[in-house]
């Protein structure tokens, strides 16, 4: 990844406070190999996060006519990053659930790729000990706590005018309201949701299978092989294309699944947004209910582990030793 752009600034309010402070900054940050790594960082934690929604900007984004200057050379990065903060400044004063922090704005190219990531970051206190043996309190930037952050392909904006899914970003479930006003931000129009859209993939997946009566073991080879080209997506940030995965299944009849998609009516784009943690169900069987929690390997049902639909009950053989140990001592 090559930074082209990047600068920080502040804005402070407290949740319950007036109107926010704007502390700028009035040149662009070096690239440093400091900031290559913080950038990689970034970039390995945005695309890890569950819950992100798609969409494009809408037609009355200020935000985009912003960016569109900048990249045609009208104005200068700092000077659209502080028009930028202008505008969510507005957004801030409005909302009664927006803390501010430190805002940075990164310009990079990726592979052919130009991309703008904006993210939201906080300061944490750590506690750590020097050469001498002292104690020492210092403040770094905590990226576990990435929440609010967006990423625009700039790319596929340009370059392709019906396009809708150019614009990421991190919609937590505990936390909509903070996110809307990101969004509102950036003039962004939603399109589509990676948990709702990755269920929809499953599901097609799943019937795809049952309709083909694979065998078990084929059918387990072929939610493996599902699963790694899926999971290797999420974890690059990248799209999971249909056409693309439909050719890794199976490389006799690389459509073979491509064309079962195309000819049933489940609603799959061609191009879908992984969400990660939903991926696991395409070689594991999980479930939680008042207390109880089981999970396996798919491999193991129909081995190990059998289902009865009619009675509803699920029986397990050769249970684990540990847990073999703790069922003999209750029994004591």
């Amino acid at each position: 990844m090559a930074i082209e752009n990047c600068i920080v600034h502040r804005l402070e309010k407290r949740a319950d406070g007036d109107e926010s402070v704007l502390i700028p900054r009035t040149s662009t940050l070096p690239v440093t190999p400091e900031m290559e790594g913080l950038l990689a960082d970034l970039t390995q934690s945005y695309n890890s996060k569950n819950g992100k929604a798609y969409g494009c900007f809408n037609t009355e984004s200020p935000f985009s006519q912003l960016l569109s200057n900048t990249l045609a050379g009208d104005c200068d990065f700092v000077a659209f990053s502080l028009d930028a903060m202008g505008l969510l400044k507005a957004q801030i004063d409005q909302s009664n659930f927006a803390t501010g922090g430190f805002l940075l704005f990164i310009q990079y190219k990726q592979a052919l790729t130009d991309y703008l990531m904006i993210l939201m970051l906080n300061n944490t206190d750590a506690v750590s000990v020097d050469d001498k043996l002292e104690i020492n309190s210092s403040q770094y930037l905590d990226l576990t706590r990435l929440h609010m952050a967006a990423r625009i392909n700039i790319s596929e904006w340009k370059n392709n005018t019906k396009a809708t899914r150019y614009i990421s970003f991190l919609k937590p479930r505990n936390n909509r309201k903070v996110s809307d006003y990101f969004r509102d931000f950036i003039g962004c129009s939603e399109t589509g949701d990676s948990k709702k859209e990755t269920e929809r993939l499953l599901t097609t997946f799943e019937a795809y299978c049952n309709e083909a009566e694979f065998e078990d073991e084929k059918s387990e080879e072929l939610k493996r092989k599902a699963f790694e080209y899926c999971s290797d997506q999420a974890k690059n940030g990248d799209s999971v294309l249909i056409k693309e995965l439909s050719g890794y299944l199976d490389q006799d009849e690389p459509d073979h699944f491509a064309r079962f998609v195309n000819t049933r009516d489940y609603d799959v784009a061609e191009e879908v947004q992984p969400e990660k943690s939903q991926l696991q169900q395409l070689v594991r069987y999980s479930g939680r209910a008042k207390g109880l929690s089981l999970s396996f390997n798919a491999h193991h049902l129909g081995d190990t582990v059998h289902y009865d639909a009619a009675s509803q009950t699920l029986t397990i053989t050769n249970i684990p030793d540990n847990l073999k140990k703790q069922l003999q001592k209750r029994q004591r």
